[in-house]
């Protein structure tokens, strides 16, 4: 804990009070969770008196849509990455995987899109996760020991080839959920660095697993470690770190009976601007007319 009794408080444009040096203050709509360890997930902590109200909207949310005759598929819209092998991004969110992949799972989520890290990435199909310890510790924070072995919940590969749909190369989403990292909208901090197991060349993420220990002082500054594991991440199916802006394009087709819904997806990668290395990223770049993948989205293509 950072002693700064001495210090004002600062006040936030939505008007919180948060004391210098805190890194982590509740919100109204959080509170407590505890693990269960029998899905080695996180749960809504009832006996706390303040168990997590966005996890407990988040599952019913996601219970009714799933009950609903006229919704055929889910897509949820996140910021932070369950899933990511950027090296210079944040990184996978064990806190994630626990607390909600478990929720996607239950109730068969079809998409989930998120930003935070500056790139492109596309995952395979998933669902459930890999039991046992399948990180390492990197990084340490307080209380780990480098080069220990650490739960991820690293999740499932469900399917790693696609069905064909008119042409088209298709997941059946009903197997498992696709995540989406789509931060290439504009930064002047690209994370198109991707991470790799020098053993074997294959995709390689880090994960946190415990909370971020933060370092210095309010003279000389904070500084917050990064993530602290990594782990063999099979379920990476694509990136792009040739270019790391780029935009996304989703065509819905309802179908004409229920359960027919399909989503075409095109990810169009746009050209680094030719003074990218500048600081005012204003030069003059080639829109795409071809789409780096395209993807149809359903939950069942490549049923007979």
């Amino acid at each position: 804990m950072i002693d700064t009794a001495n210090t004002a408080p600062e006040t936030t444009t939505t008007g919180a009070s948060i004391p210098n040096g805190t890194t982590t203050y509740t919100r109204f709509y959080t509170g407590g969770l505890r693990p269960d360890a029998k899905n080695n997930s996180l749960v809504p902590d009832y006996a706390s008196g303040q168990p997590n109200l966005q996890t407990i909207w988040l599952e019913r949310t996601l219970a009714r849509a799933r009950r609903d005759p006229s919704v055929d598929m889910i897509v949820v819209f996140m910021h932070q990455c369950a899933m990511s092998t950027s090296v210079p991004g944040n990184g996978s969110d064990l806190g994630i995987r626990q607390a909600w992949l478990p929720l996607f799972d239950k109730y068969e989520v079809d998409l989930v899109l998120s930003g935070h890290e500056h790139d492109y990435e596309r995952t395979y199909p998933v669902r459930g996760y890999d039991t046992g310890a399948h990180g390492t510790v990197a990084a340490p924070n307080p209380g780990q020991t480098k080069g220990a072995a650490v739960d991820t919940r690293r999740p499932s590969v469900a399917a790693t080839e696609p069905h064909d749909f008119n042409g088209t190369p298709a997941w059946n989403t009903a197997e498992g959920t696709v995540y989406l990292v789509l931060g290439g909208g504009g930064t002047n901090g690209p994370t198109n660095t991707y991470g790799t197991d020098a053993a074997d060349d294959k995709p390689q993420a880090k994960v946190i697993t415990t909370r971020n220990a933060v370092v210095g002082s309010e003279a000389a500054g904070f500084v917050k470690n990064g993530a602290d594991s990594i782990e063999d991440a099979p379920w990476s199916a694509a990136i792009n770190p040739t270019d790391a802006y780029g935009y996304s394009i989703f065509d819905v087709d309802p179908g004409r009976h229920r359960g027919e819904t399909t989503i075409t997806f095109q990810y169009f990668a746009i050209p680094a601007v030719t003074n990218e290395a500048g600081s005012a990223h204003d030069g003059t770049t080639t829109l795409p007319t071809q789409p780096t993948e395209k993807f149809v989205f359903g939950r069942r293509v490549g049923r007979r």
